[in-house]
């Protein structure tokens, strides 16, 4: 896996939201959708090849030409530089009002410092009010590029970047699941809800007490890459198209809602969250999402973008 494949997907012409072809929903509770935040993409000339989208911070942007980089907020070119003695940046997080996270490089910039916290390559990389939750695959793990000596598939580290813990250290006491590298993942207050590969559960992660709880699905959850949500509710989304071809009846995109209260897992169909984006005036061949840097989901085509928000009605 690479960082470039974490937690988005794009629409062929051919199967794109308006072609969605799922069934019935499988639960009859309304599913409120709302596309919000919605905020023009002004740099034409430049490929913004990553972007981070903040209900209060606003919109950072990633663009390159040829071996210059150059972060934008809101509109206004903060920093530049090119790639000599820095690997090429693939992603970049909201970390302050005027800081920005980057990363394979993982590194802290503004206008006037760079602060470089090692240099490894994350697959999953969320923000909560205190702490930073860092996943990766066995790829970084071999590469022996982390600064954790146990080389942890999950660190979780202060904001000013010292190592915490690493969640193995207290997944050693359960043996419900094999743990294996992140998927997606969300933060609300200091508390992480993520997925990772190897399990149908979803795991509820309180960095202040370590501890953590898990919720069993009773489905695959191999082809989430996108969640959000809060300490009530868990949204995620699935990305089916790999296995479309060889299960024709399988939907191109689904939903699954975790109450997180009640401890269940039940799917939702797609078609409320298509009639959304075709609503707001997204183009269903560009779509893409992804996680902001508390997991929140933002979509985006060449000119927009937003944050796609769920409210369920039972």
């Amino acid at each position: 896996m690479q960082a470039d494949d974490q937690a988005t997907f794009k629409t062929s012409a051919t199967q794109d939201f308006g072609a969605w072809r799922g069934g019935a929903p499988l639960l009859d509770e309304a599913l409120r959708v709302e596309i919000s935040h919605l905020t023009e993409l002004t740099l034409p000339h430049l490929k913004a090849f990553d972007l981070d989208l903040d209900p209060e911070l606003g919109l950072a942007c990633l663009t390159a030409d040829g071996d210059a980089f150059a972060v934008y907020l809101n509109g206004r070119l903060t920093r530049s530089w090119r790639k000599e003695g820095h690997w090429k940046p693939a992603k970049i997080k909201w970390f302050g009002r005027a800081e920005v996270v980057i990363y394979p490089d993982l590194s802290i910039i503004s206008a006037d410092s760079w602060r470089e916290l090692e240099q490894t390559w994350p697959y999953v990389f969320t923000l909560s009010d205190s702490y930073m939750f860092i996943g990766y695959d066995e790829e970084a793990i071999q590469r022996a590029l982390i600064n954790d000596p146990e080389r942890h598939l999950v660190s979780i580290r202060t904001r000013d970047g010292g190592f915490e813990f690493g969640f193995e250290e207290i997944f050693l006491e359960d043996r419900d699941a094999e743990f294996d590298e992140p998927q997606a993942a969300y933060s609300f207050g200091d508390c992480f809800a993520f997925i990772i590969y190897s399990s149908d559960r979803l795991w509820l992660l309180d960095t202040k007490t370590r501890t953590y709880r898990s919720i069993a699905a009773p489905f695959s959850l191999a082809s989430i890459h996108v969640m959000s949500g809060d300490d009530k509710k868990t949204y995620a989304n699935f990305d089916n198209r790999p296995h479309v071809q060889g299960h024709p009846d399988l939907p191109p995109f689904e939903l699954a809602v975790f109450d997180l209260v009640a401890r269940t897992a039940k799917k939702r169909t797609f078609a409320p969250v298509a009639a959304a984006l075709v609503l707001a005036g997204f183009d269903p061949a560009m779509v893409t999402l992804q996680p902001n840097a508390k997991g929140r989901i933002i979509v985006s085509d060449d000119q927009k973008a937003a944050l796609l928000e769920f409210c369920d009605g039972d």
